[in-house]
């Protein structure tokens, strides 16, 4: 099939997708099947005021991703999370231009972006309501892993008729399944990285190095730093960073894979290879190309595709090796 060769990828909308969505979203097929907020007909106006709601998002709150198949955008996916009661709930939605139905692609856009939906917040549930006549908009859920919890019976008024529409899910696989929490997009848990970082990396000098850079990473105004622990449920597994440069001569490289720990009882389970992966897709949903790291290590950094790029050399006037690594966008981490 085409959709072998077709390369997907999810990422950021762009106000200059507006002709791309006009394009593809003013399709009567696509919006019987979506709320009145989508419009019909759609015109110019409409893509570039949802385009700028889109780029506006807090990320703390929803995800808006563009589904761009071999360079062009050619649909729409997000998720909104939960208020009050329902903030550890998501709601899925999305749509797709039709030439590219039924060739797979939205099942993987489905999945990808559950999976950062649960990597990302601290979720346990991820909801969808399509109409009950959609049968491809359910194949897509069931394909996905999604479970049809009910059927709620005359639930929609659309185009001057009641219909009944099918509310599914996907639970985060078990409450103490391995996830990567963000400080920006938990700043709530301040003392919880602060303490953590600390505990391991910090020495006499240095704890209040880590306090105050961490207290002042949710608010900084630009992508980088970036702090992440892996837990099991509520227990801390290990943590990275994400920084503009680890104390080292090469101030012409970054951002730099930093203070990389995981806990002896998980060691040799693919824990740091988790953490690993999971800066790497922050640098490309940050926009970044590469990720270096420097390290004494030889030999585990090679595993994960980091090639030795020569010494650099720190304040004390010590030498250590640098890596690099080029991340290619369309990777699957």
């Amino acid at each position: 099939m085409e959709i072998k060769t077709r390369r997907l990828l999810l990422r950021p909308w762009r106000m200059e997708d507006a002709a791309s969505v006009f394009r593809f979203a003013n399709n009567p097929k696509i919006a019987e099947n979506l709320r009145d907020v989508f419009p019909w007909p759609y015109q110019e106006k409409d893509a570039e005021e949802f385009l700028r709601g889109c780029v506006a998002a807090d990320e703390k709150r929803a995800l808006f991703r563009a589904i761009e198949v071999d360079g062009q955008a050619v649909g729409s996916i997000a998720l909104t999370r939960g208020e009050d009661v329902y903030g550890r709930s998501a709601e899925l939605g999305y749509w797709l231009a039709e030439e590219f139905w039924g060739q797979g692609i939205m099942p993987r856009a489905v999945e990808q972006l559950c999976r950062e939906g649960f990597a990302r917040w601290d979720i346990v549930r991820i909801c969808a309501e399509p109409y009950r006549g959609n049968t491809a908009s359910r194949r897509v859920l069931e394909k996905a892993g999604f479970t049809l919890e009910g059927v709620m019976r005359q639930g929609v008024y659309k185009n001057g008729r009641l219909q009944d529409y099918c509310m599914y899910a996907l639970l985060r696989p078990s409450e103490v399944q391995e996830r990567v929490l963000s400080l920006r997009n938990c700043p709530e848990r301040l003392e919880m990285f602060i303490s953590y970082f600390q505990e391991k990396w910090a020495d006499e000098y240095s704890g209040a190095m880590y306090r105050d850079c961490l207290t002042h990473t949710p608010g900084a105004p630009g992508p980088l730093p970036q702090w992440y622990l892996l837990c099991r449920g509520e227990t801390v597994l290990g943590c990275a960073g994400l920084i503009p440069n680890d104390f080292i001569s090469r101030a012409d490289l970054w951002p730099w894979l930093c203070a990389l720990y995981v806990e002896p009882e998980v060691r040799g389970k693919g824990m740091g290879g988790v953490l690993i992966r999971h800066v790497e897709e922050e640098c490309r949903r940050l926009g970044f190309p590469r990720l270096y790291l420097t390290t004494d290590l030889r030999g585990y950094y090679e595993r994960y595709g980091y090639s030795f790029l020569g010494p650099g050399y720190g304040p004390d006037g010590g030498e250590s090796r640098i890596y690099g690594r080029e991340l290619k966008k369309d990777e699957t981490p």
